[in-house]
């Protein structure tokens, strides 16, 4: 029996360890996509972006969004719904999509030019330097004003082609570019299918658009005077559709059709009938709707940047930290003693070394002002008191959340990852900063923030044990308060690898790495260079080492 349940554990470990690998797998394989062909989307790069565009004959609905921003998110099932709308129309329009978060900074685009999805018609043969050819942004509200915005732009560009009609007939009208005809590809039009009426008329677009699934027909609207029926020997009698059909024969043969009523839907539905009843099929419809994942294509874009970026700082992970240190000070109830201390240490201690997101620090100084400078005499806060203070709208990130923070597996790294980040980067900004903060001023901030604020009890239990062994008052320099730090965080690293929530993929490590800072340990490794480590640890924690990946492209300033 043990035997048995032994086989039975290993199984059910390879079982585990195998999807673990599958994963992870699925993860390098590259970034994930907001937007999938079998929703009739199809990812642009906005490097050749002007190359595909122009040599397209379709006109192009392209998308501008970002992954990282929470208004783009939101958007991501309603245009897919539109996007699947519109497949129908594919033989003269393009769907596309532009994600801004692969788009370095500093290049001027559609994604910094707007704070949510910015949607754009290019017509065909796009030409940036053409005016005639420029891209108009459609501002409708919800799906069907957008598709009715691009079905008119679409028969306001349409294409005049005329050698078509003239490959299976004579011409003898005077004005032949009054015809109207869509793009098409020589050699598939087979069928004909002539509509009397005015050639900007909705009856005739909108029956352009119904029979678009049938490849080889294509819809000529003319007024009755510049292409009557008569300059093809023939009557035209009342409320029929004239379809001509060149399959296999030198003339056309002609065909009459009575629709149930004088309308684009009777037009269609009865054009449609007798095209099947030639054996002609509509292109096939799309699969059934494949939604977006949004968590899993957050994860593999993440991953995928972790896979190159080893060493690199990210803003992101730093503003969720500030974020959640306020919030979790918002939804205190009374704030007084050590406490209030700790509270004007900690906010003072931000406002002057996290100076790096205009956003953030103008929130921390309005905080600053109104709590310490015109308050300084208060020794207590009600929970009224933190409600103004600490607004409930007090929103100070927009963005993915975690980067380096973020975590594979369930109840690992996240916020308390995030905590020890900004508390290196804020000391050695201190560092770099000399005389705005006194040394040691972040460790106890850190300290005090882990005792009152921060809920796992027995973290700050074992914070406290180590700082009665490596007490903070012995820090005298900048440079001693960024080394207690690092030990600190070492430590802790120590105390938790190959626990229960240890992230398989960001295992606790002494860091720093030997690939992040060859230099920093001695040649037996078992020793660590202390000054070089030093060295390592303001590059790392340094603001010319942050990367912006992970928020938003933005509407003004992050």
């Amino acid at each position: 029996v043990v035997h048995l349940l032994e086989m039975k554990v290993c199984i059910l470990l390879t079982i585990l360890a195998t999807s673990l690998r599958i994963s992870f797998q699925a993860i390098s394989n590259g970034p994930g996509l907001m937007y999938l062909p079998s929703n009739n989307v199809e990812a642009l790069e906005y490097s050749s972006m002007d190359a595909v565009l122009a040599n397209s004959i379709e006109s192009s609905l392209v998308l501008f969004m970002d992954s990282f921003r929470s208004d783009d998110i939101d958007f991501v099932p309603t245009f897919n719904f539109l996007a699947r709308e519109l497949y129908t129309w594919k033989r003269i329009l393009k769907i596309y999509f532009i994600d801004c978060a692969f788009i370095s900074r500093g290049i001027v685009n559609q994604c910094e030019r707007f704070p949510a999805p910015a949607l754009y018609f290019y017509p065909p043969k796009y030409n940036k330097s053409n005016p005639l050819t420029r891209p108009r942004q459609i501002y409708s509200i919800n799906n069907e004003d957008r598709k009715n915005t691009v079905a008119e732009m679409l028969h306001e560009k349409r294409i005049r082609q005329l050698e078509v009609l003239k490959d299976h007939f004579p011409l003898t009208t005077a004005h032949p570019s009054d015809l109207f005809i869509y793009p098409y590809r020589k050699g598939i039009v087979e069928c004909i299918v002539l509509l009397n009426h005015p050639l900007g008329s909705a009856i005739v677009r909108d029956t352009i658009f119904g029979l678009l699934p049938f490849r080889q027909v294509i819809v000529v609207g003319a007024d009755k005077e510049d292409l009557g029926f008569w300059r093809f020997g023939l009557e035209h009698p009342p409320n029929k559709l004239l379809i001509l059909h060149y399959k296999s024969c030198s003339k056309p043969r002609h065909y009459f059709l009575t629709p149930d009523e004088v309308s684009a839907e009777g037009y269609v539905k009865a054009v449609a009938e007798f095209l099947q009843f030639l054996r002609y099929l509509p292109d096939p419809p799309l699969l059934s709707y494949t939604p977006t994942d949004i968590n899993q294509v957050q994860r593999s874009i993440i991953f995928n940047e972790l896979a190159k970026q080893k060493s690199v700082l990210y803003l992101g992970d730093l503003k969720v930290a500030v974020q959640t240190i306020l919030t979790k000070i918002a939804n205190e109830t009374l704030i007084e003693g050590k406490k209030m201390i700790v509270l004007k240490n900690l906010i003072t201690v931000l406002k002057l070394s996290f100076d790096i997101s205009y956003i953030t620090q103008f929130k921390l100084t309005e905080i600053y002002n109104d709590l310490i400078v015109k308050s300084s005499t208060i020794e207590k806060l009600t929970t009224q008191d933190i409600s103004r203070f600490f607004p409930p709208s007090l929103i100070l990130f927009d963005g993915i959340g975690f980067v380096r923070c973020r975590s594979s597996t369930p109840n690992s790294r996240g916020f308390p990852c995030s905590l020890w980040l900004l508390f290196h980067y804020l000391s050695v900004q201190s560092a770099s900063n000399t005389g705005k903060v006194k040394p040691g001023s972040i460790l106890w901030a850190f300290h005090g923030y882990v005792n009152h604020f921060f809920a796992p009890r027995l973290y700050y239990e074992n914070l406290e044990r180590y700082e009665r062994d490596n007490p903070i008052s012995s820090v005298e320099t900048a440079d001693d308060e960024i080394l207690w730090l690092w030990r600190a965080h070492n430590h802790f690293n120590k105390l938790l690898a190959g626990g229960l929530n240890e992230d398989v993929r960001a295992p606790k490590i002494q860091f720093p790495s030997q690939s992040s800072c060859p230099e920093g340990r001695k040649k037996d490794f078992n020793e660590w260079n202390v000054s070089e480590v030093l060295k390592c640890l303001k590059r790392i924690y340094s603001s010319n080492n942050l990367s912006l990946f992970g928020l938003p492209h933005p509407f003004g300033k992050i």
